[in-house]
C-alpha cells in the first residue's frame, strides 16, 4: 500500500516499486521531491515538482491535492521522497 495517510515519524513508510505503480488501476497522484533541474531533465509525464528543500505546509497547500486519492512521493533515491512522504502526511 503507498497510501500517505498514516504519520509514521521515524518508522518505515510506505514503498512501491515502478512496476507495481504501473499496474495500479487507480488515479495516484504523483509529487516529484527532486530540483527543479533534475525535474526539467527527465520526470513522470503528469507528476508535479515541489523540491524537498521548498516543502512545507504553504507549498504543500499549494499542489491542490486530492485528499482522497493516494499520493506518491519520488526522487532519484529514497532520499528525498521518505522524508517528503513524513511531512505530507503530516
Amino acid at each position: 500500500m503507498f497510501n500517505i495517510l498514516m504519520y509514521l515519524p521515524w518508522g518505515k513508510v510506505p514503498e512501491i516499486t515502478c512496476q507495481e505503480l504501473l499496474q495500479k488501476q487507480e488515479i495516484v497522484q504523483i509529487v516529484d521531491v527532486r530540483s527543479a533541474q533534475e525535474f526539467k531533465h527527465s520526470h513522470i509525464k503528469g507528476a508535479v515538482n515541489l523540491p524537498i528543500t521548498q516543502l512545507n505546509e504553504s507549498t504543500i497547500q499549494s499542489l491542490g491535492l486530492n485528499l482522497d486519492q493516494p499520493v506518491v512521493t519520488i526522487c532519484l533515491s529514497a532520499h528525498r521522497s521518505i522524508p517528503a512522504t513524513r511531512r505530507l502526511a503530516k
